[in-house]
């Protein structure tokens, strides 16, 4: 598979604090960040079953491609990487319980990615979400299903 993603970070003032500014190359202090990933993807994902309603769901997707970030300095001054190598990991979960008349389950997602900004310097970016969902079924909502197209 593929993966594309497009992210954008910014802060009123600074990004990094003043006494941190002095380990990246950026020559000023960055107020926003920019990101663009593209990469390859494999992976597996497997739903294990047990106790006749409950499942374990794991996915795991690495990829290699690339990146270019683009670095806004809070005076305005734009910095642009070049087109870098990059490393992405997705990471999905899930477990859950279905019985007749209800279901619950939680899930987890998580993405990250990093590469070069300058020769030195790696910026790495994550995001994750967790959600939990649980219903009841509605009995006798039959005759109103066909009604709604479904």
């Amino acid at each position: 598979g593929a993966t594309f993603w497009y992210s954008r970070t910014r802060a009123s003032g600074r990004l990094l604090p003043p006494d941190e500014q002095g380990e990246y190359a950026s020559p000023v202090p960055i107020g926003e960040v920019r990101r663009w990933t593209m990469s390859l993807t494999g992976g597996y994902a497997h739903t294990f079953a047990f106790w006749e309603h409950g499942f374990l769901n794991l996915m795991l997707v690495p990829g290699i491609g690339a990146q270019q970030q683009q670095l806004r300095g809070a005076d305005g001054t734009v910095v642009t990487s070049g087109w870098d190598l990059a490393g992405t990991g997705e990471l999905r979960t899930g477990l859950g319980y279905v019985a007749d008349t209800w279901f619950i389950g939680l899930t987890t997602f998580s993405f990250a990615s990093t590469g070069n900004v300058a020769p030195d310097v790696r910026m790495g970016t994550g995001y994750g979400n967790l959600r939990l969902a649980a219903g009841w079924r509605l009995k006798g909502a039959g005759p109103f299903i066909p009604a709604l197209g479904l």
